[in-house]
């Protein structure tokens, strides 16, 4: 091989590095960038007879830390207010109206590390729903506008069952994330298997 030769491989060597180095510091700003609190599923549980509700929000942290929810305050919409005052520029904000709150709750829980964890909360009289949430949660790393689109509302006294086809319990996480990729692409390619 000649002088040139080498030189055009460490030219192309040299991009590949540059490339994988931007790619890890986007990829490190985004991940830093992210709430560490996740709001994904929100579960209902009226009881009629006794006049209570109880919430179950199940809470994903993103983090490699333990994060503290503090408060959290849940509202069916978000309200944007445009306004001019006799002499000033217009103004635009966000509001969160009384009418608009679902409920307001203290859980004070601890979040693990990279983590699920489902929190209940209790409260009085049958809630007013929207099909989705807004959550306010006030956490150790701040406050959080976090929306949750699965809201399921259930009675208490109704039975449900349903089959587990699998379950698996691995202790690596990287052969978890594959199998799980590889089980939502099996799933996706194959509509018969859907649950209608």
């Amino acid at each position: 091989m000649t002088k040139e030769d080498w030189r055009f491989i460490f030219d192309i060597l040299s991009s590949v590095a540059s490339v994988i180095a931007i790619g890890a510091a986007l990829l490190a700003l985004y991940r830093s960038s992210r709430n560490p609190l996740r709001v994904y599923r929100t579960l209902i549980h009226w009881d009629l007879a006794k006049q209570r509700t109880t919430i179950f929000l199940y809470v994903r942290n993103a983090k490699d830390y333990p994060v503290f929810l503090n408060t959290v305050d849940c509202y069916k919409q978000k309200t944007f207010v445009i306004e001019r005052r006799r002499g000033d520029s217009p103004r635009f904000s966000a509001i969160y109206l009384g009418a608009d709150q679902v409920f307001q709750a203290k859980p004070r829980e601890k979040i693990p590390a990279n983590a699920d964890m489902c929190v209940a909360l209790e409260r009085e009289g049958i809630l007013n729903l929207a099909p989705r949430l807004l959550y306010l949660l006030d956490t150790s790393h701040g406050h959080h506008e976090v929306w949750c689109k699965d809201v399921m509302p259930v009675d208490v006294g109704r039975v449900k069952t349903e089959f587990v086809e699998y379950r698996f319990r691995l202790h690596k996480r990287w052969p978890a994330i594959l199998l799980y990729q590889w089980k939502k692409l099996v799933h996706a390619l194959r509509p018969s298997d859907r649950v209608k």
